[in-house]
């Protein structure tokens, strides 16, 4: 068993199901933690086989409705990209702790079936099962994807109901719920009263600024995030290259794009091309142009179109 947790903690995941075919033929049953890590092991391999016959000796054994097995069958199936077997094993689970919550909900953010997360996450209150860290911050994003900024208060109250205020990492997908439904406000406040402002943080204002309009909010506390010794990244200079309104814009996001090594991004590149010539300045267009090494169709038709 230790042998075979070790193998999947590091990745050797092969290796870890050849020990487990040969722990079977020594007559050796794996406990519920044993058949957890083996599920990990199949879905982490895209195993489909080994993982569906280790499902099924689940079955035979009479533990697929342990809530640590079923957790890790609804992830094994989830990574095979079949959610339809998890939303069954799910419904198989005799005690869902917050940990199968966790796990069936993720599963379906992660084929961005939003709705039916949010219907997950009302069934789950009203079983009576409190949300933890992990499942707060998924359906902040769930609301922020929908734009369901009274859900996202409700998570907000949640979050303040179970004590989870010191997780400030739950105080950013806040930030990031309420930017991106456009309340900055709401947003703003929370910001301030963080302690670390990291950069998903301040990312997450910024961007919430700039794709509601308000391009001098953005750019202010773009220079508030340089002074305090804070990088920005590549998502971030995107949306700011893609709300520049002039050359003087431009030219300092360009000036902070060289310092950071951004220029190397195609995407980045494409995209200061693009303000440039829509800013009528063609001479830095066709100079970033130039420096593009491996120019992609979008790089042609900008420079074209410019």
């Amino acid at each position: 068993c230790v042998m075979i947790d070790g193998c999947v903690h590091q990745g050797c995941d092969v290796l870890a199901l050849e020990l487990f075919m040969q722990m079977l033929d020594e007559e050796i049953e794996p406990d519920n933690a044993m058949y957890s890590c083996l599920l990990k092991a199949c879905g982490l391999a895209r195993a489909i086989i080994e993982g569906k016959l280790l499902h099924n000796q689940i079955v035979v054994c009479g533990r697929e409705t342990n809530g640590i097995i079923g957790s890790a069958l609804i992830d094994m199936y989830t990574k095979f990209g079949s959610l339809d077997d998890s939303i069954k094993v799910f419904g198989r689970l005799q005690d869902r702790d917050v940990v199968c919550w966790n796990t069936i909900i993720a599963a379906h953010m992660q084929r961005e079936r939003f709705s039916d997360a949010l219907q997950l996450f009302e069934i789950m209150h009203k079983e009576g099962v409190k949300p933890d860290r992990y499942i707060c911050s998924c359906m902040l994003k769930v609301f922020a994807n929908m734009r369901n900024v009274e859900q996202g208060k409700y998570v907000h109250d949640e979050i303040i109901r179970n004590r989870l205020e010191s997780d400030e990492a739950l105080w950013v997908s806040l930030i990031d719920m309420y930017a991106t439904c456009g309340k900055m406000q709401e947003a703003n406040h929370i910001f301030h009263d963080l302690k670390e402002k990291n950069r998903v943080a301040w990312g997450a204002l910024i961007t919430g600024y700039a794709l509601h309009g308000d391009i001098c909010s953005a750019f202010k506390y773009f220079h508030e995030m340089q002074e305090q010794g804070v990088a920005p990244d590549e998502t971030l200079m995107l949306c700011l290259l893609k709300t520049c309104s002039g050359s003087r814009q431009v030219r300092h996001i360009h000036r902070h794009i060289m310092q950071s090594k951004f220029d190397s991004h195609i995407d980045i590149a494409n995209a200061l091309v693009n303000v440039y010539q829509k800013a009528g300045n063609l001479f830095e267009a066709h100079k970033v142009f130039d420096g593009i090494p491996n120019k992609d169709v979008v790089s042609w038709n900008t420079i074209i179109s410019g």
